[in-house]
């Protein structure tokens, strides 16, 4: 037997379901944190197609390998020796059930979407930590689960909304995107696009200065579209900036000058000129640049800068004693200050949605919604009778094949 193929030891079986027809052992995870799994082979249908196709060549292929080296190294005295079935006279076990191996899953997911394909959901966790719930995403995502898990997403993601725009949490870009949250999928890649900044070599960076890429798992495509959006953003911040520019360099910013007072027009234009030119070039943005790609900070921050420092200047200049080369009082409204605010910030309140259609699309495939057949009898019933609650959406109307009278086995069985 290949070595790759021994499969990790584990100290207990997790029983699940009922048990009729051909069985399967699951082992899932690696180092220490493993589990084994043993249920009946046809809830493999409740779970999907990917899950129907284990019982194919891949499990054909490895199943009497697994079943000698599992059997012999953890139940037998040496491994390698000679085989001996543990459920032998157990009654409800086959003797020789399949052995699936799925080493490089998430245990406790796996857990999850096996008890909820099993309909033993007062075995549920009430909560789930936040990488729990990346992990979930991520066994959704392989094993195509989404409307398994659908109707239990809610109650483990509603802790985690209000942290999702908090740098850390960017990988609930993740979750929306697995489990059909498109307003938080939008919100937050739309967030990000303002709110992130770019290293060196061009990678995206996150409010606190890590790089995004490596926070975690990300849908494919989502970081590029992100970086995308940025710079869409700056281009249309650098647009507005360099128009107005040419509209202070004309004079038409004046409101109160005619032609019967050009020295306050020419003072008015001027002042707002060479401020405005100065405050480009302190921010690297004069002489003008003709591309986005060498600015690296937020395009948020650029916006609301310009808004914000502009307007301090005015500020100070209502408190100045005003020369003749200052702007005169009536014309403190004039200033570019007062009249580049307000375009900064209609930029920022209509930033399009990074995202393609296509994610669009798929976010909404991954809703997968259900509504209950109502002329279903209990519910809210589990497998060993016991009533849960409301919350917990039993699956009955799902799964009509399945008997949900019978009691099941115990949870675990002790390996001696």
């Amino acid at each position: 037997m290949d070595p790759k193929d021994t499969p990790p030891p584990h100290g207990a079986i997790e029983c699940l379901g009922n048990f009729k027809g051909p069985e399967v052992i699951i082992l899932v995870g690696h180092g220490g944190n493993c589990a084994t799994f043993h249920l009946a082979e046809s809830y493999l249908h409740n779970l999907g197609p990917r899950w129907i196709a284990l019982r194919g060549n891949r499990a054909n292929q490895i199943s009497r390998g697994l079943s000698r080296g599992f059997f012999s190294g953890v139940f037998g005295r040496k491994f390698g020796g000679t085989f001996r079935s543990p459920f032998a006279g157990t009654p409800g076990f086959d003797k020789n059930p399949r052995i699936l191996n799925l080493k490089g899953d998430h245990t406790d997911a796996i857990r999850i979407v096996l008890q909820i394909g099993t309909m033993e959901f007062t075995k549920l966790p009430e909560k789930l930590d936040f990488s729990e719930l990346v992990r979930l995403a991520e066994v959704a995502a392989r094993w195509e689960c989404h409307s398994l898990l659908a109707p239990f997403v809610e109650g483990w993601v509603a802790p985690w909304r209000a942290k999702m725009f908090r740098p850390g949490y960017e990988q609930w870009l993740y979750i929306a995107h697995e489990f059909g949250y498109e307003d938080e999928y939008l919100e937050l890649s739309r967030c990000l696009a303002m709110h992130c900044s770019v290293d060196s070599q061009d990678r995206i960076l996150a409010l606190d200065g890590t790089i995004l890429e490596r926070r975690g798992k990300f849908p494919f495509g989502t970081l590029l579209q992100i970086h995308e959006g940025r710079r869409q953003i700056l281009h249309s911040v650098i647009k507005a900036l360099y128009d107005m520019w040419a509209t202070v360099a004309r004079g038409d910013n004046c409101q109160l000058a005619n032609e019967a007072n050009r020295h306050d027009f020419r003072s008015c234009a001027g002042v707002n000129l060479i401020e405005f030119t100065n405050y480009l070039r302190d921010k690297g943005l004069f002489p003008m640049i003709k591309t986005v790609h060498s600015i690296r900070y937020l395009a948020y921050d650029l916006a609301k800068y310009v808004d914000t420092e502009l307007l301090m200047r005015t500020s100070k200049l209502d408190f100045e004693v005003l020369s003749s080369a200052r702007l005169t009082r009536p014309h403190i409204d004039c200033h570019v200050g007062f009249k580049l605010g307000p375009v900064m910030q209609n930029i920022l309140d209509n930033v399009r949605w990074p995202v393609e259609l296509s994610i669009v699309e798929h976010i909404r495939n991954n809703t997968c919604e259900y509504q209950l057949d109502s002329a279903c009898g209990d519910l809210y019933a589990d497998i060993d009778g016991t009533m849960k609650m409301g919350k917990e959406i039993a699956y009955s109307n799902i799964f009509p094949e399945l008997d949900l009278d019978k009691k099941s086995l115990p949870d675990t069985m002790d390996v001696q």
